[in-house]
Formats: structure tokens, C-alpha cells, sequence
């Protein structure tokens, strides 16, 4: 009555479920990014291991093609062979800048 504070009253909640899962995120979080980076990596490895035989078949397809020693039944196959390299060339890039973004489309 007089305006004196006789004690307050503190009204708290448990927050430690909220904590916990919070800390479950930021573990998995971290577990995803590591995850995510060695298969950054292992896309590196893997397209170079492909790329380099690639570019060998298709400079071969080429050297052919220039021959006038390959019979034109066989020059058919043999444009058909460099053009699926450079498909599988393309397609290895594309998939390495994908990787690159993190998965996000541009």
C-alpha cells in the first residue's frame, strides 16, 4: 500500500529439451558439411579420372576422322564415338559446377 516492493516473482521454463535438440542440430550440421566437402573432393578425383580418357578417346576419334584410311561405314562410328565422349565431357561439368554450388541450381 505504501509502494514498498515486499519480493518479485520469477516465472521460468525449462528449456533444456530445446537446448538439446538445438545442440543435435549444430552436431549434424557440422556432420553434413564434412560430409558435403569429401564429396566435393571425391567429384574432383573422379572427374579428372574420366575426363582424361575421355579427352584421349575423343582427340583419337579425331585423328580418324581426319585419315583417309578409314573406310566411310567406319567413319560413321567413329563420329558417333567422339560425339558421346563429348556428351559424358559435358555432362562431368556440369556435374562438377553443381557439386560446386552445393547442390543449389543457378
Amino acid at each position: 500500500a505504501n509502494g514498498e516492493l515486499r519480493g518479485f516473482v520469477r516465472i521460468m521454463r525449462d528449456q533444456t529439451a530445446k537446448k538439446q535438440l538445438e545442440d543435435t542440430f549444430a552436431v549434424q550440421a557440422r556432420s553434413l558439411a564434412a560430409a558435403n566437402e569429401e564429396l566435393k573432393n571425391f567429384a574432383g578425383i573422379v572427374s579428372h579420372d574420366l575426363s582424361a580418357p575421355l579427352h584421349t578417346i575423343c582427340g583419337f576419334a579425331t585423328v580418324l576422322l581426319e585419315s583417309s584410311e578409314l573406310a566411310d561405314g567406319s567413319k560413321e562410328s567413329v563420329t558417333h564415338i567422339r560425339e558421346n565422349a563429348h556428351r559424358m565431357l559435358d555432362l562431368i561439368k556440369k556435374l562438377l559446377m553443381y557439386a560446386a554450388t552445393d547442390g543449389h541450381a543457378s
